[in-house]
């Protein structure tokens, strides 16, 4: 049952791309705290170079909360999205080096099967930069706009956004894929026939609570196992191997820059089994409850007993439950660096507090806002953005015992049996 809340079911389809016009329309986070929300819209999003001026935008948008609307004439029924798309060089002080426009049709005839629309856009970039991509994305028929950010790396040569990633020939825009699937990579600026690859098994400890100034140990870039890859016209096959990740970089550098790939289970971003269920719920479970999770002979039971103890009834417990891995999920979608999402710092703050206010964005960090941001009850978490080899995604909060009092207190109200949430947008 669990696994059926959790589960994608993905199907890419190209789409036409035309150019329009803008309109004020309310604005929304392009995610959302809860589950299955109908003012979700999932987009991923994959930056790759083609040459030292011209860079591809590839997306997939989920069509599962657009809204579809029949056209003047036929039994066709069509869903519109328009992009309108701001490339800056820093975030904060809002340079702009390029812009555009274009829209995304799906046009369909009878029921509108659940998919992916797929396509891709130019951006004009020059090398020797680390931009940042800000997409405003307009749901015409629902009248909604959405936000999306992507940060762009042109900085150097080796850096992941160097590799176009296709399997069964369709361009993948996420980095996640399944033990066995065979990968063909393509790579038009890395100047070197022979690649390396290391495979690091992907097991590393949850975050710490906010308040707890204990600093976690330091990532061990000591490989599994390491292996040689060929280039032939700027192409090699990758079969993917079992659990963690697999870095590759240049052969000829110590530099670690390069593409990171990890092999995950079908069911990621979701959670994929009892014993993850189990210790992505640690965030908001006691020492003891925790424990007898995970020593218990019969782990599914263990943990849907905890979540209908906190309901206290089975309705209010799925309804917990939806939230809170629906979260996880989201965790896992958007903040996944060398472990999953869940796991990191800005995954736990998002678990248990729910999508903040507001977030600030510079080439340094994150700095997320819950609440009004001149109210003194505002609750501010301080994001730095650290020089991890395998990812531009890790980042580490800045903690402090002031966060020791709104901890506990969403913590207590998710063991009340509520939904987290405090947010004044």
């Amino acid at each position: 049952m669990l696994r059926q809340f959790l589960r994608f079911h993905l199907i890419l389809l190209m789409v036409g791309v035309f150019a329009c016009q803008n309109k004020r329309i309310p604005t929304k986070s392009a995610k959302s705290g809860s589950f299955n929300d109908n003012d979700v819209l999932e987009i991923y999003t994959k930056a790759y170079h083609v040459n030292d001026s011209i860079t591809q935008i590839y997306y997939a948008i989920s069509n599962k909360n657009l809204i579809y609307r029949r056209a003047d004439t036929g039994s066709s029924v069509y869903a519109r999205i328009n992009i309108k798309y701001q490339l800056f060089g820093d975030p904060s002080n809002r340079n702009l080096i390029d812009s555009a426009s274009l829209n995304v049709y799906d046009v369909v005839l009878g029921e509108v099967p659940e998919k992916f629309l797929k396509g891709f856009f130019i951006v004009r970039q020059k090398p020797g930069y680390l931009n940042y991509l800000e997409l405003d994305l307009v749901d015409w028929n629902k009248k909604v706009k959405y936000l999306h950010y992507l940060k762009i790396n042109k900085s150097d040569r080796a850096c992941a956004e160097n590799y176009l990633i296709r399997k069964n020939r369709e361009v993948q825009v996420q980095n996640h894929f399944l033990k066995g699937d065979t990968l063909q990579i393509e790579t038009r600026r890395v100047a070197d026939e022979r690649l390396m690859a290391a495979h690091l098994k992907n097991d590393f400890p949850i975050a710490l609570p906010p308040f707890v100034l204990q600093q976690a140990n330091p990532l061990k870039y000591i490989p599994d196992s390491t292996f040689s890859i060929s280039l032939s016209q700027h192409q090699f096959t990758l079969c993917m191997p079992g659990a963690g990740f697999v870095h590759i970089k240049n052969s000829y550098t110590k530099a670690f820059e390069g593409l990171t790939l990890y092999t995950y289970d079908e069911t990621f971003p979701g959670v994929s089994n009892t014993s993850e269920m189990i210790g992505c719920s640690r965030y908001i479970m006691n020492k003891q409850e925790f424990e007898t999770c995970k020593t218990s002979k019969n782990g599914k039971e263990a943990i849907d007993n905890f979540w209908i103890g906190l309901g206290g009834s089975q309705e209010r417990a799925k309804r917990l439950l939806k939230s809170y891995y629906g979260r996880v999920q989201i965790a896992n979608r958007d903040y996944t660096a060398y472990h999953q999402g869940w796991k990191t710092d800005r995954g736990m703050i998002y678990i248990v507090f729910g999508e903040p206010s507001r977030v600030y964005r510079s080439k340094n960090g994150e700095l997320w806002i819950y609440g009004q941001d001149s109210s003194p009850g505002a609750l501010k978490f301080s994001f730095n953005h650290t020089n991890n080899p395998y990812t531009t995604n890790d980042y580490i909060l800045e903690r402090s015992e002031f966060f020791k009092e709104a901890w506990y207190s969403a913590v207590d109200q998710w063991r009340q049996g509520h939904v987290y949430t405090n947010n004044i947008h």
